[in-house]
């Protein structure tokens, strides 16, 4: 008696039978694979619902150091700032999820950092297999590897060797960490070991009325939030100028958030209280939602749909479906 396995590797091939018999099973067997290599992207409602969790309507309870959230797909967690220390939170597949109450508003647990001051910002990259956090603090830029945060371990990766204060957005390009310096300009970084490479003063100078959030569409294009204004930048021959600027007035225009799904960027209004939808195409505003005291970080899980947004203000997170 003989028994043939067959292993499947789960990634999409391009391979093709020429044999006739064949050709079927393998058309079905790359569809497969093809479906399953596929992350489900939910776009979101843009209706702006609040989600009330247990009668509060932060949905989530973190503290006033509360700026920044990023997402781990690797271990299906979201980890917020909270001062010195960084909170980590479950995360729902549905809004439902929290309504019921099947997940509550305490963080599963807090790791603290005694060589941080407090954390403002934060950026998480997938390098190779591993999770990466870089984020900005008082008075360094840091980079930490999510699976020490996972085992409450307080590591850093590297801590920079110069010193910033004022930095509330942070954003990769390739090999480089590009930082915005509020009071400054935007500043690149080394990935790999937190060295300080150069300002971009004689290009995009000093930020009209301060900087603070920075999305890189690409090597050529990238997206800053003033204080009034948003403003798209291009390198052309090697340096970068202004294409672009937001017709209406912001206050305090503080992180963005780029939707790829429907090419939507959220924007957090902090002086004007306000959520603002935008577009990518023109910098047009969609639609505004009032109603957030202090808002900073914004991210959309892809998954649900829902979208997520620390105000410092009610010390917690903001859930939206």
């Amino acid at each position: 008696m003989s028994v043939k396995v067959e292993l499947i590797d789960f990634l999409p091939s391009q391979f093709t039978s020429t044999d006739d018999d064949h050709h079927d099973n393998n058309n079905l067997i790359n569809l497969l694979k093809y479906k399953i290599n596929i992350i489900p992207t939910k776009r979101y409602s843009l209706e702006f619902s609040s989600l009330n969790v247990s009668g509060y309507y932060s949905a989530w309870h973190v503290g006033p150091n509360c700026f920044d959230i990023v997402l781990s797909n690797d271990y299906y967690r979201f980890i917020v700032t909270n001062g010195s220390a960084l909170s980590v939170f479950p995360r729902a597949e549905t809004a439902e999820e929290y309504e019921n109450k099947s997940i509550g508003r305490k963080a599963l647990f807090e790791v603290e950092f005694e060589e941080i001051t407090c954390f403002n910002c934060l950026k998480l990259i997938k390098e190779k297999d591993e999770e990466y956090i870089y984020a900005s603090t008082d008075p360094y830029v840091v980079k930490i590897k999510v699976s020490d945060i996972m085992r409450k371990n307080p590591l850093l990766v590297w801590k920079s060797k110069e010193t910033y204060y004022n930095i509330w957005g942070l954003d990769v390009m390739g090999s480089q960490l590009y930082v915005v310096d509020y009071e400054k300009s935007v500043m690149i970084l080394d990935r790999e070991h937190g060295d300080h490479l150069q300002y971009l003063d004689d290009d995009i100078g000093k930020i009209e009325g301060g900087g603070f959030g920075i999305h890189c569409f690409s090597e050529n294009e990238i997206l800053m939030s003033h204080n009034s204004c948003l403003e798209l930048f291009e390198k052309q021959q090697g340096k970068w100028n202004s294409i672009r600027k937001s017709s209406f007035r912001m206050n305090f225009a503080y992180s963005i958030f780029y939707e790829k799904a429907s090419d939507l960027i959220y924007v957090s209004d902090n002086g004007g209280y306000r959520l603002v939808v935008v577009r990518r195409e023109d910098l047009s505003k969609v639609k505004s939602v009032s109603g957030n005291y202090k808002s900073f970080g914004i991210i959309i899980d892809p998954l649900s749909g829902l979208l997520y947004v620390c105000d410092s203000g009610q010390f917690g997170v903001l859930i939206y479906s």
